[in-house]
């Protein structure tokens, strides 16, 4: 035998001990792609999109190589700064592998942190940084489910580059989110009580419940599912808990026949339990069978007499119907319809406008009338649900479930939207049968900023009519201070149950909680209620009273709540000009933050701003105001009348240019409208500024008579002595 020889018969030897080798590694790879969870269940219709199983096909056992090709290259050009061009690569990676999470991300962060930047307007940048959230949200995460990161990594952009302050055209990110969702679904938080809130959400999600779930277990599905495991009447059924619950309604309900044929004779408990299964089952599969708007018509019938009058003006039950509605509602919150007509089409769209007489019909009935339920309680609900399900990717089942244990989610703030994400992420690796790789401290981290965000600053106040890009108000919500504790509670069961590594320990929430309660009181007096107010004053003084801290402060032991805030805004030792500066930080937010907004509970902003405002008058006086170091002219050092102070402020309000010249309109049609309930500024001030801000007004277009008219009982403008030009001396008290 040949040296040749005799290498071709080792090298044949080796191939086939290769081969076979691989043949035993099979099946261990197949349990660990299920146990990983990167395969699709095409039982349950998950498949990969044809676009993409084309490209693969096409290529064969050449697309990994083309993967690695191509990342390589977009790597390359990421690192010279050639963006575009990186981004083009990886989008054709996407496109040879959609499971492949890492390019997602790449995709994702490129667009909203690296592309925009390099545009030129507000406009292009907040395209990109919302192509980036959509990416994610409506490919990314679809195609990858059990992938966390990046349900953290859309949750952090919506958190950080919209919902933060580091990108110097955040206010027009804002504005334009705020302006979407409030067009899908309404502008709940500023006009209704939250509990009220919080019910619209749970409408929407029984009717995407109710017609909307593909393959999905519905809520009634589950929540039957869950009864009858518990019950233990079907020992087998018990067995297999977990395991069907994870079923389309499909296969689960064939695997319940199959359990039902099985079951022994005479267990009658069983049989009814696993009949009132199978009938409910059985009403979803018939009603996946059928178009979701044909039956969603059949059912409710105010609804369905919406349809035609919608068709005869080339509309449909979609999106597009939505969003004409939506905006309709939107601008019927500050416009008359008659001046709405008038609105340029790129403001208020064709379709709204040839919507909104119905709308204003609607309104203009009693709300028990079927037109008006048909719209309102019917139609508008029905469409939200299919577009948040079909355009969005979001559930709105999750959305009400979230909204029951952290407070009364504003969908119009970003912060409510990375809250979300960053529990179903949570959710998700709860799930996942091989979490040893997933980083989920990041993830929940993202869950409890974003409440304590919420906390600080969740109240949206939107106007559509402001300027793109100019500042809207965001408001500390003290409704969110319970999700906050709730969420503080999750976390720590997570560290006890070693959840998120030997990094955290649960002990590390215990030496903020007393701080934030410190914020509760502050945030529940100024933004809340005073009952509020004194519930958290209440436990701080139970949870915290006795130790070294309250002991020297004497804080907790102070009669009252109200005496309690003053003391958390001002310290003994702060001297005039700190009492000054914060009497003025008071009227600032009491006009910008209170009247500026306008409603009933940014009102409450304004009293309790003006109450605290005169506490700091009050002590200043009694601290400082003979405080001269001479025997005579005691009281030099007094401030004036605290109402003269309001007067004031509100006239260096008024002309300040560093405020929103429609912020400061927006402030004194308020005050104008209080004047009969006995708010003296508006008639007190009107003169000192009205000129000012009436050419700032024409300047803009827009007629000072309408924008700021002339208040009843208008006094004189006075000069810098305090006295009225042409008439007598204001008196001092």
């Amino acid at each position: 035998m040949t040296k040749d020889r005799l290498t071709q018969l080792v090298a044949a030897a080796v191939a086939l001990l290769a081969l076979a080798g691989s043949t035993l590694l099979i099946s261990p790879i197949n349990q660990q792609r299920q146990d990983l969870q990167l395969t699709f269940a095409v039982e349950n219709n998950q498949s990969e999109p044809p676009q993409y199983a084309l490209l693969a096909a096409g290529l064969g056992s050449f697309r990994g190589v083309a993967v690695n090709t191509l990342w390589y290259r977009a790597e390359m050009m990421k690192r010279e700064g050639k963006f575009a061009e990186a981004n083009t690569l990886a989008t054709w990676i996407t496109y040879l592998q959609p499971r492949f999470p890492h390019v997602w991300g790449f995709l994702s962060w490129n667009m909203a942190y690296n592309i925009s930047v390099e545009t030129y307007t507000p406009q292009e940048r907040y395209d990109w940084v919302n192509k980036g959230v959509r990416l994610l949200r409506e490919e990314g995460i679809p195609y990858n489910p059990n992938a966390v990161r990046l349900y953290r990594e859309l949750g952090w952009i919506l958190f950080h580059k919209i919902g933060q302050n580091t990108d110097d055209v955040n206010w027009y990110y804002k504005g334009e989110f705020a302006r979407e969702w409030e067009t899908l679904l309404g502008a709940g938080p500023e006009v209704l009580a939250p509990n009220q809130v919080v019910e619209e959400i749970r409408t929407i999600a029984i009717y995407a419940d109710r017609y909307l779930l593909a393959d999905g277990l519905s809520r009634r599905v589950s929540q039957a599912l869950e009864r009858a495991i518990e019950g233990g009447e079907v020992p087998t059924l018990t067995a297999e808990g977990e395991a069907l619950g994870s079923l389309g309604i499909v296969a689960l309900d064939q695997r319940l026949r199959k359990l039902r044929a099985a079951l022994a004779p005479g267990n009658e408990a069983g049989t009814k339990v696993l009949d009132e299964l199978i009938e409910l089952t059985r009403d979803q599969l018939l009603r996946a069978e059928r178009d979701a708007e044909s039956v969603f018509l059949e059912e409710n019938s105010a609804a369905a007499a919406w349809a035609p009058r919608l068709r005869e003006l080339g509309l449909g039950l979609d999106e597009r119907t939505l969003r004409a509605l939506g905006q309709c509602v939107m601008f019927l919150r500050f416009r008359p319809p008659d001046l709405l007509m008038t609105l340029p089409d790129e403001v208020m769209s064709p379709d709204a406008k040839a919507v909104l007489p119905l709308v204003v019909e609607a309104y203009n009935r009693p709300a028990d009338e079927a037109w008006s339920a048909g719209l309102f309680t019917q139609l508008l609900p029905f469409l939200r649900a299919r577009v948040l399900v079909g355009s969005y990717n979001m559930q709105p089942t999750k959305m009400w479930e979230y909204m029951t244990q952290y407070g009364p989610l504003d969908w119009r703030h970003p912060h409510s939207h990375s809250l979300y994400w960053a529990r179903l992420g949570v959710e998700q690796y709860f799930d996942l049968r091989d979490d040893s790789k997933v980083d989920i401290i990041n993830t929940q981290r993202l869950a409890l900023h974003s409440v304590q965000s919420l906390v600080d600053a969740g109240t949206v106040a939107f106007n559509p009519f402001n300027r793109p890009g100019q500042q809207i108000d965001l408001l500390p919500d003290p409704d969110f201070i319970e999700g906050y504790f709730t969420v503080v509670e999750q976390t720590q069961e997570m560290a006890d149950n070693d959840e998120l590594g030997s990094r955290i320990d649960a002990t590390i929430f215990d030496g903020g909680k007393e701080n934030f309660l410190q914020k509760a009181v502050l945030l529940s007096y100024l933004y809340g209620s005073p009952r509020q107010a004194e519930h958290y004053f209440q436990r701080l003084r139970t949870e915290y009273g006795e130790t070294a801290t309250a002991e020297k402060t004497g804080w907790y032991r102070l009669p009252s709540v109200g005496d309690f805030v003053a003391v958390l805004l001002f310290t003994d030792d702060l001297g005039r000009t700190g009492m000054t500066s914060l009497m003025n930080s008071r009227f600032d937010e009491a006009f910008r933050k209170g009247l500026a907004v306008g409603n009933e509970r940014s009102l409450q902003v304004f009293n309790r701003n003006l109450e605290l405002a005169q506490a700091v008058h009050r002590m200043y006086n009694e601290k400082f105001a003979n405080e001269t170091g001479l025997e005579v002219g005691g009281g030099r050092l007094r401030l004036p009348p605290f109402n003269d102070m309001v007067f004031n402020a509100f006239t260096r309000f008024m002309q300040d240019p560093k405020h929103d010249l429609i912020v400061r309109v927006n402030a004194y049609q308020t005050a104008y409208q209080l004047t009969e309930a006995g708010l003296p500024l508006a008639p007190q001030t009107y003169r000192r500024w009205e000129q000012t801000v009436a050419q700032q007004l024409a300047a803009q277009g827009i007629a000072p008579a309408v924008a700021i008219p002339e208040p009843p009982g208008v006094v004189d403008a006075v000069d810098g002595l305090g006295r009225r030009q042409g008439g007598q001396t204001i008196e001092r008290k």
